[in-house]
């Protein structure tokens, strides 16, 4: 499992992320979508209902970006563990989640 950290409010720098299936990048040439879709880790509701795309940086080695909005993250308490997956769209319309689930540890700022 993939780990990242940021602090609640960052919508900067984006994640990056490189899909992998069998240990090997996937090749994302021709999809129709890449989405990260976070969920809060106490009750599973998806906290980034309206913010999911993802940008595809280099599709032959399976990097993606996602751009941090400050809505993401709605956690109140310190050190939070969200857990992310990723959703790929091919362009003839097959579905891929990403087996391998992402986790984003995301803290409180001090403001």
């Amino acid at each position: 499992m993939a780990v990242y950290a940021t602090v609640k409010g960052n919508t900067a720098p984006a994640i990056k992320i490189t899909l992998r299936r069998d240990k090997q990048p996937i090749d994302l040439t021709g999809v129709s979508s890449v989405k990260l879709i976070i969920k809060n880790p106490l009750d599973k509701e998806i906290t980034n209902t309206s913010h999911q795309n993802c940008t595809v940086l280099d599709a032959e080695k399976g990097l993606i970006g996602y751009q941090l909005d400050a809505q993401d993250f709605p956690a109140t308490k310190n050190k939070v563990k969200y857990i992310a997956e990723v959703k790929i769209t091919y362009g003839d319309n097959t579905v891929e989640r990403i087996y391998e689930e992402l986790q984003i540890i995301v803290r409180l700022s001090e403001e």
